[in-house]
């Protein structure tokens, strides 16, 4: 079963490119239609199957050739006799798995991305539900529209639509749906629905593929696998759906509430702003846009006293708080990145803004830590150059000292002090300095949690005197390719926008050998 589920994982970068294309291609070919009564009959002939469910959420297209995503994979197991299954995946990591079992008459929910399980015993009925056999009944009973038929992955399939939605849990509004079966078999071969989500300005599309039908599903494949060290949990409340969860729970909000910076002015009142100069396609043309649109900008220190000037007149910035200074930042950050961020040739200005609250911030507490890595995190987000490598490094330098002596007082260590250590790493330019902060790293491995990474340190000891040891320690969860080429290379602890939902990474191996000096 593993086998054919990566022969099919294989085959969907196909079907990802043929999938732009499938809707409304062309007229009927000759031959003989399909006979839409007589699909149903051949779904009650099936015992058990699998398949992918990918739902695809869009914010919106904030300007011309730049929209977010966010896109997650599901891979169910059928089985009249069994029960069924569900893997369910965010960025190619698997988060949960939810099992529904006949024999056991018992329910199991994994979960990896907090490393829990759950189980209920439940009277289940003796057959499982085939879906999505009632969704496409639910089609073929309404109205439909013929679409012609068309090739999916080399397969000729014929199609129909609807209105409303009939595929997916997610509710869209003003929703539509399709179904292509192949010719021969007239069996489901590609179900899909979009529409607006209920109560929301995001856009979705639910598409079920990678059908395979009768495939023989075993008890293995039934036989939920609890990792070692994961605990067990009550089960939630009924009104709680487990995917609801599993995205609640491994999924930052993409909606970010810009209304305050709109009631103090902060907004540029530019209803059209400048069109990035590259559509997210590849990864040389986007660092190449990159460098075009940074060249193009202001030097921050040129602009520094007067953006001062103007948040001193909008905020009296004296009588804000450190938490109103920390949060606005934070937030016309993220207006930087809203706007294009550094593929906007007028967007640095929000990043400016940001990096002057977080400065006042850090000036007024330069021993709160939280504060510094904000604005750390700002002045990466804008590229480093090397009018900021220096101040980069002179921070992370000061907040390593801070760290080594608060933990020696007896604070535990923590991962945020792994994430400003090799960043400190990565930007000293004395080797004994990065020999001396990565044995610190070595020595408070075990206390600070960070032990699946000492093979990753003691490469970066013994390559000290070279250049290029930045290493990315976290894996984005709310982003994909291409748009992921446009948030490096930068410092190790970079996070990017909220919408990119980062978690720490799972080093993978040794790195390289880097360029020496």
């Amino acid at each position: 079963m593993r086998n054919r589920r990566f022969t099919a994982a294989i085959a969907a970068a196909i079907l990802i490119a043929t999938a732009v294309g499938i809707r409304h291609l062309g007229g009927r070919l000759d031959g003989t239609s399909v006979a839409w009564a007589g699909v149903d009959e051949k779904l009650s002939q099936v015992h058990d199957y699998f398949y992918r469910e990918r739902e695809i959420d869009s914010s919106g297209v904030k300007t011309p050739g730049f929209e977010f995503k966010n896109e997650w994979e599901t891979w169910w197991y059928c089985s009249s006799t069994l029960g069924h299954r569900w893997d369910k995946y965010r960025a190619k990591e698997l988060i949960s798995q939810y099992y529904v079992l006949l024999k056991k008459q018992q329910r199991v929910w994994i979960r990896q991305y907090e490393k829990t399980f759950l189980c209920r015993p439940e009277q289940l009925p003796a057959i499982a539900p085939l879906d999505p056999a009632g969704q496409i009944r639910q089609i073929l009973a309404e109205p439909y529209v013929k679409l012609g038929r068309t090739t999916i992955d080399g397969v000729l399939v014929e199609g129909i639509e609807v209105q409303g939605q009939k595929v997916g849990s997610v509710r869209l509004d003003h929703a539509v749906s399709r179904l292509w079966v192949n010719v021969e078999t007239e069996l489901p071969v590609w179900m899909e629905a979009e529409g607006r989500i209920h109560n929301s300005e995001m856009y979705a599309r639910v598409i079920w593929d990678q059908f395979q039908w009768n495939v023989n599903l075993t008890e293995a494949d039934f036989t939920p696998v609890i990792p070692a060290g994961f605990t067990q949990k009550d089960w939630p409340s009924e009104n709680t759906k487990p995917a609801d969860i599993a995205v609640a729970s491994a999924q930052r909000s993409l909606a970010v509430d810009f209304g305050p910076l709109q009631e103090l002015g902060l907004l540029s009142h530019d209803p059209t702003p400048p069109q990035p100069p590259v559509a997210l396609t590849g990864i040389e043309e986007i660092r190449a846009a990159q460098d075009e649109v940074r060249g193009g900008w202001p030097k921050y220190a040129d602009l520094r006293d007067s953006l001062r000037q103007e948040l001193e007149q909008k905020l009296n910035l004296k009588s804000c708080s450190l938490a109103d200074l920390v949060q606005l930042g934070v937030l016309l950050r993220e207006k930087y990145w809203d706007v294009g961020g550094d593929l906007s040739p007028t967007g640095y200005r929000y990043g400016y803004l940001a990096r002057v609250l977080l400065e006042s911030a850090h000036a007024r507490e330069p021993n709160d830590l939280a504060v510094g890595d904000e604005l750390v995190e700002t002045i990466i987000s804008m590229g480093i150059g090397r009018d900021s490598w220096d101040v980069l490094g002179e921070l992370r330098a000061a907040q390593f000292r801070q760290a080594c002596a608060e933990v020696e007082r007896g604070r535990q260590p923590v991962w945020a002090d792994f994430a400003r250590s090799v960043d400190l790493v990565n930007l000293s330019r004395k080797p004994a300095e990065r020999i001396s902060v990565i044995d610190w790293l070595v020595g408070h491995a075990q206390a600070g949690g960070w032990t699946a990474y000492l093979d990753l340190l003691e490469w970066m000891r013994s390559h000290a005197t070279a250049e290029g040891l930045g290493y990315n320690i976290y894996t984005p969860s709310g982003s994909d390719y291409p748009e992921e080429f446009r948030y490096g290379p930068r410092l190790p602890s970079f996070k990017g926008p909220q919408k990119r939902a980062v978690v720490p990474s799972r080093p993978l191996g040794p790195k390289p050998a880097p360029k020496d000096e």
